[in-house]
């Protein structure tokens, strides 16, 4: 069961979703049990998760993400929160860009000022026209470690299989630790994570927000 939980996490499905699968398949193990298919273990499923959890979110007012993004000067934030507003930056840049999808993202990728990318959640093409401003951010901060394939120093290019998905997993902790970090001292007081500079991007689009 543990081993079909992380597979199921590998194809970038929700923890909700994981739960549906664990909570169908918990029914069918508990029918086997009334019908003394299989004995009984109350303990079978107490490792994985068959919880619900709130996907509630709010978008930021512009003059939040302002703030997230530009309030500060970089001399002024340290070399974590400077390396977060820049993935935070270039998710709102690159049309609501998912982190797994930053993360993910290939040197071969990007060619010219097209980034042609598949989205890990599902599979969808999306290819997003790069400002030079943004590309002036992406030469900037962009993978210098030429044995890896991967655009941004997110990931280290040496992992697969389940070990990428542990170093990805800690990854997007750490940004989210650093996007608080950088909320509170921007003084933006919403709950922020991974999620917000991308949240209703369709609505931010045509307004000014810069770095």
């Amino acid at each position: 069961l543990k081993e079909f939980e992380t597979y199921l996490r590998n194809k970038q499905l929700s923890w909700n979703t994981v739960s549906t699968y664990m909570r169908t398949l918990r029914g069918a193990y508990n029918k086997a049990v009334d019908q003394r298919i299989t004995a009984e273990n109350s303990r079978l499923f107490n490792h994985v998760y068959t919880g619900v959890k709130n996907n509630i979110k709010r978008a930021l007012e512009v003059e939040e993400i302002n703030k997230l993004l530009n309030e500060i000067p970089l001399k002024k934030l340290s070399k974590e929160l400077i390396q977060c507003r820049v993935w935070a930056n270039l998710m709102f840049r690159l049309h609501g860009i998912p982190f797994v999808d930053l993360a993910h993202l290939h040197k071969s990728d990007l060619k010219g000022n097209i980034l042609s990318y598949r989205r890990h959640k599902t599979g969808r093409q999306m290819i997003v026209e790069v400002s030079e401003t943004t590309m002036t951010l992406i030469n900037k901060y962009q993978n210098t470690n030429q044995n890896s394939p991967y655009l941004f120093p997110i990931l280290s290019g040496s992992t697969n299989g389940e070990e990428l998905y542990t170093e990805y997993q800690q990854a997007l902790r750490t940004m989210n630790y650093n996007l608080d970090r950088l909320a509170k001292k921007c003084g933006v007081s919403a709950k922020v994570s991974s999620y917000t500079p991308r949240h209703k991007w369709e609505y931010y689009k045509n307004s000014t927000v810069y770095i």
